[in-house]
């Protein structure tokens, strides 16, 4: 067969068969550069996240170190013999003060929120209207202390000395006083929602006009005190020693 004949021969053959191929190859070719795309996402992605978790890893190291050597914030610099020392207005909240002395203290709106003040003597201390939210004051000294309006919320006062302190007004909502001593406390008006009151000393306490909604008086010495006008709704007043108690 010459060359015109083969010629011939591939000019009769059936073009729709190439036709046919050209998409495909455009598609494939399409095909192959979404999937590099998609993987060079994919590795951006990876890596983002990668920056990500390496900080949160950093900040976790630095946040268990500073714990570790910086335990808790720094309190007043007279501490722990702050006695008579005027620190009204003044912020330490979260600050470690176990065992520290603020007897006679002008606390006046001071904010320990937060803090450690296992076992501190704040006797006949001015706390007027301090914000004590969540402090640990367990075993803590307040008798004879002012602590009208002050912020209680949440408090440990398990164990603690309240004898003739004053907390009318306060807000001791969801504190815990198990075991306190409140004899002679004068705690009209205070707000005490669910309050913590297991086998609490209130002997002789004014609770007048208190709010104890929902707080738990279990076995508490409520002997002689004065609960007129209180609201004891849902409170739980179960073995509580009321003789001689002025009620509702």
């Amino acid at each position: 067969m010459t060359a015109t004949s083969e010629q011939g021969e591939y000019e009769r053959l059936p073009r729709s068969n190439f036709t046919r191929l050209l998409p495909l190859r455009k598609d494939r070719t399409a095909a192959a550069g979404a999937s590099q795309t998609e993987a060079r996402l994919a590795r951006q992605r990876l890596r983002s996240w990668g920056k990500r978790v390496m900080l949160l890893l950093g900040l976790s190291a630095l946040l268990l170190f500073a714990a570790r050597y910086y335990p808790s914030l720094p309190g007043p610099e007279c501490a722990p013999n702050c006695a008579y020392v005027d620190l009204s207005g003044q912020r330490y909240p979260g600050a470690s003060l176990r065992s520290a002395v603020f007897f006679g203290a002008n606390l006046h709106t001071i904010d320990f929120s937060g803090a450690d003040l296992y076992l501190t003597n704040f006797g006949e201390a001015n706390l007027r209207e301090a914000g004590l939210r969540n402090v640990d004051m367990a075993q803590a000294t307040l008798g004879l202390a002012d602590l009208r309006g002050a912020n209680l919320r949440g408090a440990n006062l398990r164990g603690a000395d309240l004898r003739g302190a004053d907390l009318r007004g306060a807000d001791l909502s969801g504190a815990d006083l198990r075991g306190a001593t409140l004899m002679d406390a004068n705690l009209e008006r205070a707000i005490l929602h669910a309050t913590t009151l297991t086998e609490t000393n209130l002997q002789r306490a004014s609770l007048r006009r208190a709010d104890l909604k929902g707080a738990a008086l279990r076995r508490a010495d409520l002997r002689d005190a004065d609960l007129r006008l209180s609201n004891l709704q849902e409170a739980d007043l179960t073995g509580a020693d009321l003789h001689g108690a002025i009620l509702p």
